[in-house]
């Protein structure tokens, strides 16, 4: 109960705010994603119908070189101690006093991986072993960020650890190049610097690129990741691949991945280095879909699609649609 009126009272505020003070408002606007899913295993089917995301978006500028962005998902907790924003992935504002620079201050996704976690989480059907068991993408902190050329970004972060359960004095270092290596290869390549709860850093280095064929494109995301006083490759690591052919209307994609730990003896104060993918870990999924825009705006996706792994075991199968509904739509 105390969730639903939270609720509803953010989106009367938000929408008188947004009423008073429209000129600062560029974009205001609800996402939704819901299916019917079923994972059929030998022992035992289950089926259900899931709400899965229902998320309010506001962008905006405050000056000529002053933005903001909003985002709040309703589906999310929205209280947790270790993070009180955890229902919030951005708040945050950004200052661009040149062409060539700019700082952001506030939540926004943690600069730590590839395309897969660049995504929005709307885009995501079924995710790596990494990015299921990652406590939170989106930290408080801050980022600046240059320009040296078109299409090139390096970005500098500072913010909380999302290893560390939030827990004062633990911080997470990024690094960043978002970037192209041609015009039809783009690279999200970052390197990273996360304190757990023991305040011990784990080193990850991730390198995402994305080559792009006309609409078509191969996303590949490959990470490493070490503890710093042992750093090591190709023992605790992931790789994910996806695949998505565009014919007009229509998106048919394929995706895999693997996620694996061989860090047997990559310990500290008895926890691994890595609380994500634990040592012994070994996880390879596979599978595929389609989408399809049926209104010419695009405001409305159905989906369908199946994917399988070697944990569970189970053929799973989702259809569902998405949907985006527009309260401000301004062009700048």
């Amino acid at each position: 109960m105390k969730k639903t009126l939270l609720a509803a009272f953010f989106l009367v505020f938000l929408s008188h705010s947004a009423a008073f003070s429209q000129e600062k408002v560029d974009q205001l606007f609800f996402e939704a994603r819901g299916s019917f899913s079923a994972a059929l295993a030998p022992d035992e089917s289950a089926f259900r119908f899931n709400g899965e995301h229902f998320m309010f978006h506001m962008l905006g500028h405050l000056s000529d070189n002053i933005t903001y962005r909003v985002r709040h998902r309703f589906t999310k907790a929205v209280f947790d101690k270790e993070n009180p924003l955890n229902g919030t992935d951005h708040l945050w504002v950004n200052w661009a006093p040149t062409s060539k620079w700019d700082f952001t201050f506030g939540k926004h996704p943690i600069l730590a991986g590839g395309f897969e976690w660049d995504s929005a989480p709307l885009d995501v059907y079924y995710w790596s072993g990494f990015g299921q068991k990652m406590w939170q993408f989106y930290m408080l902190g801050v980022i600046a960020a240059y320009n040296p050329g078109p299409g090139q970004r390096v970005r500098l972060q500072l913010c909380n650890s999302p290893l560390a359960r939030g827990k004062y004095n633990s911080f997470n270092w990024n690094l960043g190049w978002y970037g192209r290596m041609a015009p039809w290869w783009q690279t999200i390549w970052t390197f990273s610097l996360m304190e757990d709860v023991n305040r011990t850093n784990l080193n990850m280095i991730s390198l995402g690129n994305k080559f792009c064929f006309g609409e078509h494109y191969l996303e590949l995301d490959w990470t490493n990741r070490a503890p710093m006083s042992r750093f090591s490759v190709l023992k605790d690591w992931s790789i994910v691949a996806k695949l998505n052919i565009s014919a007009g209307d229509w998106n048919l994609f394929v995706k895999g991945g693997y996620d694996v730990n061989t860090e047997l003896g990559a310990f500290n104060a008895g926890e691994p280095f890595d609380v994500i993918v634990m040592p012994g870990t070994e996880y390879a999924y596979f599978g595929g879909g389609v989408e399809y825009y049926p209104l010419k705006n695009k405001i409305v996706r159905l989906h369908g699609l199946w994917y399988t792994d070697n944990r569970d075991k189970s053929q799973n199968l989702t259809v569902g649609a998405s949907i985006r509904l527009d309260v401000i739509k301004k062009a700048r």
